[in-house]
């Protein structure tokens, strides 16, 4: 386990001598807590969800074409990226209006019961940076874009 630290904003900006740890340079680095690499995952589609209660703690069970869809998308994931399938992409673009996020070129990805599937890897994002953090460093406005690479 990684122990939590907590410390005020101008402790951190002090010791660290940067308020935004350069993720680009190290994703599994985002400053003083480290992250294991993670391989992600999305669909969007049909599932099922239910509760099985089989004694005091209850269970908690999701199936579906929709589910095994994505877990085929984070199974060939790479680590630090986003696999998504095509309809998952489709509904992002149609909610991103500001256009926060950016693809790679589609990709033919093998589904047990659906053949080919079109997939994509998230390229880039762009965050938006807090405002109490641009208050305090007497900026208007700031966005950064993180680039993902496998």
């Amino acid at each position: 386990r990684v122990p939590l630290i907590r410390e005020t904003f101008e402790d951190y900006v002090a010791k660290n001598g940067a308020v935004f740890p350069d993720v680009n340079d190290n994703p599994s680095d985002v400053g003083h807590i480290a992250m294991p690499p993670m391989r992600l995952g999305m669909n969007y589609g049909i599932g099922t969800f239910c509760i099985i209660e089989t004694g005091r703690t209850p269970a908690y069970e999701v199936f579906g074409p929709g589910v095994a869809l994505a877990a085929r998308m984070q199974s060939t994931s790479q680590a630090n990226r986003l696999h998504m399938s095509g309809a998952m992409k489709e509904v992002l673009e149609r909610l991103d209006k500001e256009r926060l996020f950016e693809y790679d070129a589609p990709r033919k990805t093998v589904v047990k019961g659906q053949g080919s599937v079109a997939s994509y890897f998230v390229r880039s994002a762009s965050v938006r940076v807090p405002d109490e953090v641009l208050q305090h460093l007497g900026i208007e406005h700031a966005n950064r874009r993180v680039y993902y690479e496998g």
